[in-house]
């Protein structure tokens, strides 16, 4: 539903019947180029002047046709759909019918409406650019098999996977033979991208612990795996309680990648490309620490209480609660986190899985499985200093409001 954010946005000035057009995001995004999709009425109405929707210029919407800005009528001329298998905007009165691009390129095109390409195409797909399903959300087109919370770091062969035996590890990526793997969706299989026939595959007993390791393809139950894009995990298809992740938590490369109870392993067992959050046409407001002098309530996760900074993130007709656990700095005496609350300093942002708008999470005191933390790229910058005894939490934004 971001159709106007990413590289493009669609423009106009407040007039009956301008007409819209295709262009490139400037620097600073001014309200003629942002839109709210008001979701009960079907209608995309302008942020700087919700009266006005965009709309088709004619009455006979078989036809192609300019896009146009105009008063909101909510009628079967300005009522839109959107595809999101296709990413497409599709006028609710004929699905058959999308806003389109009136020709390639990114210079300032005219919009119109159109005959839909079938599965989406360059000139009728809108919205933030994403994979487009399965095991694409996890494995990239050239074979990375990322780690969730930081995309730097993959699995990996530790030697040329052109043998058996050979450990599967968690470094850095760089892109060679050793880290670039492909899905066979048909066997289910994680093979090398060098050497097909070589698979990922669990070394020995289905248990927490095993290692997984290389081997020659058998399309049996420790070689076939199913990717869930929902929770960022990569499952055991013959026993779906168990997941691929990291021996140990950290950073620390050649970590041997084994087999896990899935949903106990936080970001250990969470493998995938990550959400991208931009800050360019984004408002950032109800910044709060949470913790009773902020009258808000610490957190919970698994065993550990926590006092994240936490942000109110809204992105046209999405909204996130933003969180973000810091540290008190290590020369610090009087300002530091007390023994009962765990703040380490991740310099990451989360959500939590399948709350993203919840104002009131963990505010009962319940504990929120550690695994619901949805690591994202944010460029929100965090930075904590003691000033008289006590420290300082700032965030770097000249437009975050409380």
């Amino acid at each position: 539903k971001q159709w106007y954010q990413r590289r493009v946005a669609i423009t106009a000035g407040i007039a009956d019947k301008k007409v819209l057009y295709h262009d490139k995001l400037a620097d600073v995004v001014v309200m003629r180029k942002t839109w709210f999709h008001d979701d009960p009425n079907h209608v995309i109405r302008l942020a700087a002047d919700t009266d006005y929707c965009i709309t088709i210029a004619t009455t006979d919407n078989s036809k192609d046709q300019d896009i146009i800005l105009k008063t909101c009528a909510k009628g079967k001329y300005d009522q839109w759909t959107y595809d999101e298998a296709t990413q497409q905007i599709k006028l609710k009165e004929n699905t058959k019918r999308c806003i389109k691009k009136s020709a390639s390129g990114d210079k300032k095109l005219k919009l119109q409406l159109k005959a839909c390409a079938t599965s989406g195409d360059t000139l009728d797909q809108w919205g933030i650019a994403k994979p487009s399903s399965g095991a694409k959300y996890q494995l990239s087109k050239a074979g990375l098999l990322p780690w969730k919370f930081k995309n730097a770091y993959a699995m990996a062969a530790k030697a040329e996977p052109k043998a058996k035996d050979i450990n599967i590890v968690f470094k850095k990526y760089v892109g060679d033979t050793k880290d670039k793997w492909h899905y066979n969706t048909k066997h289910y299989t994680i093979n090398s991208n060098k050497y097909p026939t070589i698979v990922m595959r669990v070394s020995g007993d289905v248990k927490t612990g095993t290692a997984i390791k290389t081997a020659v393809k058998k399309y049996d139950s420790k070689d076939q795996w199913t990717f869930d894009s929902d929770n960022w995990l990569i499952k055991l298809k013959s026993n779906t309680k168990f997941c691929m992740m990291k021996a140990s938590s950290g950073f620390t490369e050649g970590v041997n990648i084994v087999l896990g109870e899935c949903g106990t392993g936080s970001t250990k067992e969470k493998w995938g490309i990550e959400e991208v959050f931009t800050m360019t046409s984004a408002a950032i407001t109800d910044v709060k620490v949470m913790n009773t002098g902020h009258s808000m309530w610490q957190m919970k996760f698994g065993d550990h209480k926590h006092e994240p900074v936490r942000i109110k993130y809204v992105l046209g007709s999405d909204t996130y609660y933003l969180y973000y656990n810091y540290a008190a700095p290590s020369t610090s005496t009087t300002a530091k986190c007390t023994a009962s609350v765990s703040c380490g300093h991740l310099e990451k942002w989360y959500y939590i899985h399948g709350a993203k708008a919840d104002a009131t999470q963990g505010k009962t005191g319940t504990a929120i499985a550690v695994a619901k933390r949805e690591w994202i790229d944010f460029p929100l910058k965090v930075t904590y200093s003691k000033s008289n005894g006590k420290y300082v939490v700032r965030l770097d934004c000249n437009k975050c409001s409380t």
